[in-house]
């Protein structure tokens, strides 16, 4: 496989007949209902505030380091990227995260914690299980974060299409770009779009022999999707999620794969 070959994830969990541990629970159903009940299970007992707006308790980790593009008011865009970073900023940096999120949702605290709720890792990390071959088989990948990126021996490179290698940077590893927008029916119903952008690099799982790797190489894994949470519902303060136009990825990267076949290496 060489870099530039895009793949659709199928969005129902019944396409894969051998599902890693953290997605078998939920064999029959779309990616967007596994997500949803995760989430609404999550919110019972999984608020928390940041500054008086009250957020999924996830946010309070992960506002800070992503990249968040908000409409806050007409003609006013708020990017978390023009705040100042370094550790001692974080609190800040989540709070002003969490007013523009407010913002967007109308001031309404119900919609401001349900948005919170998939503005997090939480809606992320689950896109990895869900990943399949052409044959609609499970193919799991360790993601690399910044974390155990620190467990490898020297740095980590990526093979390019023509054959060199580009040194992969660790720092915000796994961060992603999350932008918001207003979706507004013919009958004036707003719902609210979250469309991600998400680089991330990974190996095979140990399980795996057929991703063939050099030591400390990675593949790239380019993540599109765009996310619709109901208005009317959230509202209500119930999350009520649908991703109608699918979750597109594009792997980067070369490597040879020799996938075993009753002892025969195709």
């Amino acid at each position: 496989m060489s870099g530039g070959q895009t793949l659709r994830i199928v969005l129902n969990f019944s396409k894969y007949p051998e599902l890693p541990s953290q997605a078998s629970g939920n064999a029959g159903s779309s990616i967007a209902d596994m997500l949803e009940g995760a989430k609404t299970q999550s919110l019972m007992k999984g608020k928390e505030k940041i500054g008086p707006i009250t957020v999924h308790k996830q946010a309070i980790a992960d506002f800070w380091r992503f990249n968040y593009e908000i409409p806050t008011e007409p003609g006013t865009v708020f990017n978390s990227d023009d705040l100042p970073v370094g550790t001692d900023q974080q609190h800040q940096r989540n709070i002003s995260v969490a007013y523009a999120v407010e913002a967007f949702a109308g001031r309404d605290p119900n919609t401001t914690l349900v948005l919170s709720s998939v503005l997090n890792q939480t809606t992320l990390s689950p896109l990895f299980h869900c990943l399949a071959d052409p044959g609609g088989e499970s193919v799991p990948f360790r993601m690399i974060t910044s974390t155990n990126a620190a467990t490898f021996d020297g740095p980590l490179m990526l093979q390019k299409r023509d054959g060199t290698y580009e040194k992969i940077s660790t720092k915000g590893m796994g961060a992603c770009k999350w932008k918001l927008s207003h979706v507004i029916s013919e009958n004036g119903k707003t719902d609210y779009k979250i469309s991600i952008d998400w680089q991330t690099y990974a190996v095979a799982n140990d399980v795996q022999d057929w991703l063939s790797l050099p030591e400390n190489n990675v593949i790239g894994i380019h993540w599109k999707a765009d996310f619709i949470v109901d208005g009317d519902e959230a509202r209500k303060g119930v999350l009520k999620l649908s991703i109608p136009d699918g979750i597109e990825t594009t792997f980067s990267g070369r490597l040879n794969v020799q996938k075993k076949s009753g002892g025969v290496e195709v």
